[in-house]
C-alpha cells in the first residue's frame, strides 16, 4: 500500500512539474539590450530550427548578427564570402550598370554601388537566403550560419541586371494595355519575397522602351517567364507614355513608403503572395503565381492608414532627407507590414491612442481580407519589427528615429519582448485578444536597462 501511495506522489509531482514547464513556456518575455552593440537599422531576421537564436539583418551597416534568444547577446557573423561569389557579384555590377547610368556616371558612383554585405535576410521553404539590393540579387546559405561561409554550400542568384527581362503588366481587372510585352532591368530592389519558383520584389526598374527615368514598381520575378509588373493602382496611363512597363509605376512620395524595408510590404502564404499597398488608394493584394491580381476588398479601410504624401515631401536630399520622411512615418498611425504566423495572414497594425503608440496584429482571411481577430501587443515602442518562429514571435522594439546630425538616421533599439506563437492560434482563448495600453505586466522581464549617453556612442547603464 505504501508503495503505491509513493507511485501516485511521485505520478503527481511529474504532471506538476509537467505543468509548471508548459506554463513557463506559455509566458512571454522582455529582454533588455545593450543599445551599443544592436543594430543601425534592422529590417529583417529569423529563427534558427530549435528556437535558441536568432540573426538579424542591419540593412545600412550590411551586416548579419547572432542574436541569443535567452540572454539577448549579440555578436557580429563574419561573412567570409568565397572569392567566386564576389566576383560574380562585381562582374554583373560592372557589365550591366555602364548601360543604364552611363560609363562617366557609374565611375563616380561606384563607391556607393557596391556589394558589400547583404541587406535583408529571408526564411523559405528550403532554408535561409541573404538579400542583395545591389545588384538585386540572393545567396542562399546553410541552415546554421557558422563564423565563415566558405564551406562551398552558398547558391548565387541574380534577379536582374545581368540581361534584359521580357515584362508584362498584371492589374486587378486582368487587363493589360500592349500585347507586346516590353523588357526592364532592375536597378536596386528594397523588398524581395521568395514565392514559388520566383519572387515579389519592390524595385527600382528601368525601361528599356523609352528613353525616361527609372522607377519604382511592385514586380514578380522568375528566372524562366521573367517579370510580370504588378498594377496595383493608377500609374502612367498608356495613352501619354507608350511604354507598358511604366503602367505599373509607382509615383510620387508615397514610394517611400514601399521603400521602408523594416515594414514589409511582401508575406507569402502557402503558395499565395500577398502585397501591402500604402499609395493613393491603399489596400491588400492577393497575387498567383499563375498571374492572378487582386483586391481583398473586406480589408476595413480604417486599417490602411499612412501619412500624408505632402508630409513625406521635403527638399533634402540624402540621410537627411530620409530622416525628415521617417519622421513624418514615425507620427502617423500606419499599416505596418504583412506576416504569416502559422500559415495565416496578418496585418501589423499601429495606433495613435490619445497621443500614445499603441500596436496590434490583424488576422486576415485569405480569400476575403475580412478580419478574423485582433491581437493587440504588449508593447509601445515607436517602431515594431517581427522576427516569427515556430515557438516565439519576437517583437524587435525601436526607438523614435534619429537625424543625421546625431549620427542616423538609424533607430535604437532597447528590448525585444519574445510572445509564444501559440498566442496567435485560438484569438478567444489569447492573452493579447484584450486591449493593451503597451504594458507589459503579462511578461516576465531579464536583462540591464540602459540609456543613452552625453556621446551617440556612449552608453550607460542606469
Amino acid at each position: 500500500m505504501n508503495n503505491i501511495i509513493v507511485i501516485l506522489a511521485a505520478l503527481c509531482l511529474i504532471l506538476l512539474s509537467r505543468d509548471d514547464a508548459f506554463a513557463e513556456a506559455k509566458r512571454c518575455t522582455r529582454i533588455w539590450l545593450d543599445p551599443s552593440k544592436t543594430p543601425t537599422w534592422m529590417n529583417s531576421g529569423v529563427w534558427n530550427s530549435d528556437s535558441t537564436e536568432m540573426l538579424w539583418a542591419d540593412a545600412y551597416r550590411t551586416e548579419i548578427l547572432r542574436v541569443n534568444g535567452e540572454t539577448g547577446s549579440i555578436e557580429l557573423v563574419f561573412l567570409d564570402w568565397d572569392s567566386s561569389l564576389k566576383e560574380a557579384l562585381k562582374k554583373d555590377m560592372n557589365r550591366v550598370y555602364p548601360e543604364i547610368f552611363g560609363k562617366e556616371l557609374w565611375e563616380l558612383s561606384k563607391a556607393y554601388y557596391r556589394p558589400d554585405g547583404p541587406t535583408a535576410i529571408k526564411r523559405d521553404q528550403n532554408g535561409i537566403l541573404l538579400q542583395y539590393t545591389t545588384p538585386t540579387s540572393l545567396v542562399r546559405v546553410p541552415e546554421s550560419i557558422d563564423a565563415s561561409l566558405t564551406d562551398g554550400s552558398l547558391s548565387y542568384r541574380l534577379l536582374a541586371g545581368t540581361e534584359q527581362l521580357n515584362s508584362n503588366v498584371v492589374s486587378p481587372d486582368q487587363s493589360t494595355a500592349h500585347s507586346q510585352p516590353s523588357s526592364v532591368r532592375f536597378i536596386s530592389a528594397y523588398q524581395l519575397e521568395p514565392l514559388g519558383d520566383g519572387f515579389l520584389a519592390f524595385a527600382t526598374i528601368k525601361p528599356t522602351c523609352d528613353t525616361s527615368d527609372p522607377f519604382e514598381a511592385f514586380a514578380f520575378v522568375t528566372p524562366s517567364a521573367g517579370v510580370q509588373l504588378l498594377k496595383v493602382e493608377g500609374g502612367v496611363d498608356s495613352d501619354i507614355d507608350p511604354c507598358l512597363a511604366r503602367l505599373a509605376a509607382v509615383e510620387g512620395e508615397l514610394a517611400v513608403l514601399h521603400q521602408a524595408s523594416y515594414m514589409p510590404h511582401f508575406a507569402a502564404v502557402g503558395n499565395l503572395g500577398f502585397i501591402l499597398n500604402l499609395g493613393t488608394t491603399p489596400s491588400v493584394l492577393r497575387f498567383d503565381p499563375a498571374g492572378f491580381l487582386s483586391v481583398l476588398e473586406a480589408v476595413p479601410a480604417s486599417l490602411l492608414d499612412r501619412p500624408d504624401p505632402l508630409e513625406l515631401k521635403t527638399e533634402r536630399l540624402g540621410p537627411g532627407r530620409q530622416y525628415l520622411q521617417y519622421k513624418a512615418i514615425e507620427k502617423a498611425a500606419l499599416a505596418a507590414g504583412l506576416y504569416n504566423i502559422e500559415d495565416r495572414l496578418f496585418l501589423l497594425k499601429k495606433s495613435i491612442v490619445s497621443d500614445a503608440t499603441r500596436w496590434s496584429l490583424i488576422d486576415l482571411d485569405l480569400e476575403t481580407g475580412s478580419i478574423q481577430g485582433r491581437y493587440w501587443l504588449p508593447s509601445s515602442a515607436n517602431h515594431l519589427t517581427l522576427v516569427v518562429g515556430d515557438s516565439y514571435v519576437t517583437l524587435v522594439e525601436k526607438g523614435p528615429v534619429q537625424d543625421i546630425a546625431l549620427g542616423g538616421p538609424y533607430m535604437q533599439i532597447r528590448s525585444m519582448t519574445h510572445i509564444p506563437t501559440e498566442w496567435f492560434s485560438n484569438h478567444s482563448d489569447s492573452p493579447l485578444a484584450a486591449f493593451s495600453d503597451g504594458a507589459i505586466s503579462s511578461c516576465t522581464e531579464s536583462g540591464k536597462k540602459y540609456k543613452r549617453g552625453p556621446s551617440q556612442y556612449s552608453w550607460i547603464s542606469n
